[in-house]
């Protein structure tokens, strides 16, 4: 362990055999995880010195102690970033210059890109095959990189900034990547977000020159071609599914009729389709009648048509003829 009353010993051994002080390496985005577990470790050894204040003058008594610990710190630091960037901080002189440099590249608190990120990774953000534990893990940890980005604070004028940046983010993401990556650099490049409408005013002059994905109208016998397909291709899907509820195939459980009952437009559909009432028809009853007797019939209805051509031409005996022959007739 290290020596409290020489504040440049430490326990090499320990130091050498625990060279990566964390298992987080650096990356450049995951730069405020990163520092934190390389505090954590680098105070735990008391040396924390090493990368927050200048080193002492070489003619100090207790500079070569410094110095041993100061290689140590470094060796912690180099292998705990990743190779494309150790390549570009091995070479500076003491922990402190690495550790500096490396919070100019990457550590800016007012990294507007990264806020960004983060913000996507929120908005988007899905449980999927992760377990309950893990998917909090997640939001937590965004939420507390997004706190160190930007604090709660009780400042108005900062906090409609932090809301201002937050609806640049969701506008951002919800434009088309075509749009979007032209305009992102002007976005977030500088220190401050631009405003909504700032943003929207640019995205809008970059949209207007930038066509729209078009496709070529159908013709009749592909419109038709497309929708047999596309028929075939829901029943083709349809059938891989099995209700979990009913058990039939041709749905899945979450539209399964029985379980939620039939949908309004179904029940029009079915009432539009109802057949209409069949019509009661009655037949009348038939009278058999002679030959002989039709032909009265006949002569009567003749004589009843020229009668009715001069109807004062029917007498009383006329009458009596008729009723006699009607007697005739009837059943």
């Amino acid at each position: 362990m290290a020596d409290a009353s020489k504040p440049f010993s430490f326990s090499s051994d320990y130091m050498m055999k625990n060279l990566v002080g964390t298992t987080v390496k650096l990356n450049g985005p995951n730069y405020l995880v990163w520092s934190q577990s390389i505090k954590i470790f680098l105070g735990a050894q008391r040396k924390l010195s090493h990368i927050t204040k200048a080193p002492p003058a070489e003619t100090d008594k207790g500079y070569e102690d410094w110095l041993t610990a100061d290689y140590c710190v470094r060796s912690c630091l180099i292998h705990s970033i990743e190779e494309r960037i150790s390549s570009s901080v091995v070479f500076l002189p003491t922990a402190k210059r690495i550790w500096d440099m490396l919070h100019e590249l990457y550590g800016n608190e007012k990294n507007i890109s990264r806020v960004f990120e983060l913000y996507e990774q929120l908005f988007s953000l899905q449980q999927g095959d992760h377990s309950v534990t893990e998917l909090y893990t997640t939001l937590h940890g965004i939420l507390d990189e997004l706190d160190i980005h930007q604090p709660l604070l009780l400042d108005l004028i900062k906090l409609h900034e932090y809301r201002e940046g937050l609806a640049v983010a969701k506008f951002m993401s919800a434009l088309r990547p075509e749009i979007s990556n032209q305009i992102r650099g002007q976005i977030f490049g500088g220190d401050v977000v631009p405003s909504l409408s700032s943003t929207f005013s640019r995205a809008l002059r970059v949209s207007t020159a930038t066509p729209l994905p078009f496709s070529a109208p159908l013709t009749s016998d592909q419109s038709a071609m497309a929708v047999m397909g596309g028929r075939r291709g829901r029943a083709l899907d349809s059938g891989k599914e099995k209700c979990a509820h009913c058990g039939r195939t041709n749905h899945p459980s979450d539209k399964c009729w029985k379980k939620f009952g039939k949908p309004e437009w179904a029940q029009r559909k079915k009432t539009a389709t109802a057949p209409a009432p069949a019509l009661q028809t009655f037949e009348l009853p038939t009278v058999q009648i002679s030959q002989a007797e039709y032909d009265q019939l006949m002569k009567f209805q003749a004589g009843q048509m020229s009668t009715l051509s001069d109807p004062h031409a029917l007498t009383s005996g006329d009458k009596k003829e008729c009723t006699h022959r009607l007697n005739i007739i009837a059943p």
